[in-house]
């Protein structure tokens, strides 16, 4: 047997899934390496939006332009996130087990 993930895992917006494993690795690609988290969330014209939280480190720069840009060579259209966050690694939202806290991440994404 192998984990794979979870089995609600996947993000379905505009009637199509999403991976967030697979936008996660493109991003990771493209920012050589900065850790990203990605998940849906709730939009009442397309069921769900993608997501993703990259984390940058202090200083380092954040161009959301070129960012999608590259994100589209590597991705179909509906896979690029339609918000992306930035977050230094001190802010990001983690419970007791050190794991981010997808709630919290939630909320935050929704207010920007």
């Amino acid at each position: 047997y192998y984990f794979k993930g979870r089995r609600g895992d996947m993000i379905k917006t505009g009637g199509a899934n999403v991976s967030p494993r697979e936008v996660e690795a493109a991003l990771h690609a493209v920012t050589g390496g900065a850790l990203s988290i990605v998940f849906g969330v709730d939009d009442a014209e397309r069921g769900q939006i993608v997501v993703a939280v990259v984390v940058i480190p202090p200083g380092a720069a954040f161009d959301e332009t070129s960012l999608r840009a590259a994100l589209r060579q590597k991705l179909s259209a509906y896979k690029v996130p339609r918000r992306l966050v930035r977050m230094s690694q001190e802010d990001l939202p983690l419970l007791s087990s050190g794991k981010p806290d997808f709630r919290r991440l939630a909320e935050l994404a929704r207010g920007r």
